[in-house]
């Protein structure tokens, strides 16, 4: 995202897709929704838990996970274990949210979320230890715990 925002270009908005995107709509209707909807953040999320979740998605959580391990054999017994390992403690200050790993973000918002964590070495450090890699946890977290009334409020 430093890359990004580095870019020569002018921007307004950030859009992360995947690979295996195709927008539905052409990039001149897409262009005029976000001058239309010009400062607002797009991001789909909720608080956990979540309805349409596995456990409201609780268990991204408060489960172990081991997923730097690229042995199959020993992730597949690993997982198995976690399953008899206590939950984990999460403090009770930190605030989860779920939702899509895709967004449309201003330039602002990530610039503003860029700085936070560049600021706060103990928040990341805090999160990281208690979300696995989950982008679809990982980033709402992040984004909702940092700018929640400051830039998402009303979008």
């Amino acid at each position: 995202m430093i890359e990004i925002i580095n870019f020569k270009e002018n921007l307004d908005y950030i859009i992360l897709l995947s690979g295996q995107d195709y927008p539905l709509k052409n990039n001149d209707y897409i262009a005029k929704f976000l001058n239309k909807n010009y400062g607002k953040e797009f991001i789909e999320f909720e608080p956990l838990p979540r309805k349409k979740w596995i456990e409201g998605g609780l268990n991204r959580i408060n489960k172990y996970h081991f997923m730097d391990i690229r042995n199959r054999y020993l992730k597949y017994s690993l997982k198995i274990i976690s399953n008899y390992l206590p939950n984990r403690k999460i403090p009770n200050n930190i605030k989860f949210f779920g939702g899509s790993l895709w967004w449309s973000l201003t330039l602002d918002c990530v610039k503003y979320v860029i700085d936070f964590v560049s600021k706060n070495h103990e928040f990341v450090k805090l999160r990281t230890n208690y979300l696995p890699r989950k982008f679809d946890i990982n980033y709402d977290s992040k984004l909702l715990d940092l700018i929640d009334n400051k830039i998402l409020k009303g979008n």
